[in-house]
């Protein structure tokens, strides 16, 4: 039975969660969040996951800004956590790791970068090549 498989894979629930209708989609998508954190050890897996959650509610929910979907999922105290303000910062730096030295070398500077990603010009001195 398709509940059956969704009740084994967490794959499988998300893409159960697709078929979902609006009015059983938040209770699902609470479940599959609160396995996502008993099932998976990995900070950055599990926040990969929640983010497709997420984005299944994104479209799911057009009419809704994601503060409330946060909210309808009940993210707000996961978002609070060490873990997975540690997995963003993590996603972060990976992110200015590519996109600094490419900025740079388009000829943008250290302050429209910093400017630009709303961070200070230290961080983004951090990621900078050095000559």
């Amino acid at each position: 039975m398709p509940s059956e498989l969704g009740d084994r894979s967490l794959g499988l629930g998300i893409l159960q969660l697709l078929g979902t209708s609006q009015k059983q989609a938040p209770a699902k998508g609470r479940a599959l969040i609160d396995r996502t954190r008993q099932e998976l050890t990995d900070a950055t897996t599990q926040r990969n996951l929640i983010e497709l959650i997420e984005t299944v509610f994104v479209y799911k929910f057009p009419k809704l800004n994601f503060q409330e979907i946060g909210e309808m999922l009940g993210l707000g105290d996961l978002k609070q956590t060490r873990a997975y303000q540690e997995a963003q910062e993590e996603k972060q730096n990976q992110l200015l790791e590519i996109t600094v030295p490419l900025l740079l070398n388009k000829g943008m500077t250290v302050e429209e970068i910093a400017q630009h990603y709303k961070l200070s010009i230290e961080t983004i001195q951090r990621f900078t090549p050095q000559n």
